[in-house]
């Protein structure tokens, strides 16, 4: 029965990080945005000319029908892959390499935010004038300002990448924090987005938000790729709701595989209780019987026998909720919301009415057998 509760409880609280997470604002929008990848072979498009290429990548997918917008970034939100750069402010000391000033980098074309639906809280988003150029500019989020400067707007103010840049780069805009890294934990990490002509790396990630949901964009856009270069590689091609649900797929399975553990583990319980109530109540007739020849009713017997039942499973039921809390500390250290604040009483209660219930059903049959001793004839076995 405890291995049961903890079983129980766990999945419980599993699922419930995975509905608040669900339910969470990413801070970008996936409806209707459909990604792909391209990695242009070095050999074809030394870095340099990437700007140019993805260019007139974006003009031939922006002229197609049902594409309401496009842009392009080295990453896409909950991506497989991450860049992690050292920041400071402009001419702060390098702050070395385990004090943790560590942002995501992400080169994106302009338009990329508005594409993808992160809200620009300070600023303003990338030009088209930012190039090569222009003078080295930085877009960061909320987290990585108020770490580097302590607040949000921080506009006009320099970000150095100590670990990969020469030159520092001036902020022109403050992103809200997204949750581009996972929809689950309980910070989200800084991020440092520096524009794709000025910074352009040969991993590529098309973002297009469409205008209707048709499946028939998908195909338009391979075409048009194909227009620009019948040898550039097209691969990953999913919609941002498809990325979501790659992203939850691991918890998703966690849950549903202890849920199933724990139903089974909970069948076996009862069955075992029932075996153990049905063996202590036979062992029990002759008592039995004495209570009824003295005048103890039908009732008060089963009574007798479902309370038996009922201690060991709440006693089961204690312990193993008393454990289950342990594990579920020792989840959240790994993992922040895990265990919601608020969603655990809930969880042990319904545990508890669960299992009580079907302790009581597991209890049923043998105390009902047990009403029915007849005192003549237990007394004479004896």
């Amino acid at each position: 029965m405890t291995a049961a509760v903890l079983l129980l409880a766990v999945a419980g609280t599993l699922l419930q990080s995975l509905n608040v997470a669900l339910g969470r604002d990413p801070g970008f929008e996936p409806t209707l945005v459909t990604t792909m990848r391209i990695e242009p072979p070095a050999a074809a498009y030394p870095r340099p000319s990437l700007p140019q290429l993805v260019d007139v990548i974006l003009q031939e997918i922006d002229r197609l029908p049902g594409v309401a917008q496009v842009a392009a970034t080295t990453r896409i939100p909950l991506g497989r892959s991450e860049t992690w750069r050292g920041y400071k402010p402009a001419g702060a000391p390098d702050p070395g390499f385990d004090d943790g000033f560590f942002a995501t980098w992400l080169s994106i074309t302009p338009g990329y935010l508005d594409t993808i639906g992160i809200s620009i809280a300070h600023g303003r988003d990338f030009l088209e004038t930012d190039n090569s150029s222009g003078a080295p500019v930085v877009i960061i989020n909320e987290t990585l300002a108020r770490r580097a400067f302590g607040r949000a707007d921080v506009v006009g103010e320099q970000v150095h990448i100590w670990t990969d840049e020469e030159q520092p780069r001036t902020v022109v805009g403050v992103v809200a924090n997204a949750r581009n890294r996972s929809l689950f934990g309980a910070e989200i990490p800084a991020e440092y987005y520096a524009p794709f002509a000025q910074a352009p790396f040969s991993r590529i990630s098309l973002v297009v938000r469409q205008a209707t949901d048709s499946a028939e964009v998908v195909p338009l856009l391979r075409g048009a790729l194909l227009e620009v270069d019948a040898q550039l590689p097209i691969f990953d091609v999913r919609t941002m709701e498809t990325v979501i649900a790659e992203d939850t797929a691991s918890r998703r399975t966690s849950s549903r595989f202890l849920g199933i553990l724990a139903a089974v583990a909970l069948a076996l319980a009862i069955f075992g209780l029932y075996g153990v109530v049905t063996y202590a109540t036979s062992s029990r007739t002759h008592e039995l019987g004495v209570r009824i020849a003295l005048g103890a009713n039908r009732g008060s017997i089963q009574a007798l026998v479902v309370r038996q039942g009922m201690l060991l499973g709440g006693l089961g039921t204690i312990l193993g909720l008393a454990v289950a809390q342990v594990a579920t500390r020792a989840l959240s250290t790994f993992a922040p919301e895990i265990a919601p604040e608020g969603s655990t009483w809930t969880i042990g209660l319904v545990i508890t009415v669960t299992v009580l219930a079907t302790t009581g059903l597991a209890t049923y049959m043998p105390a009902r057998r047990a009403g029915r001793t007849d005192p003549l004839s237990s007394l004479r076995e004896s």
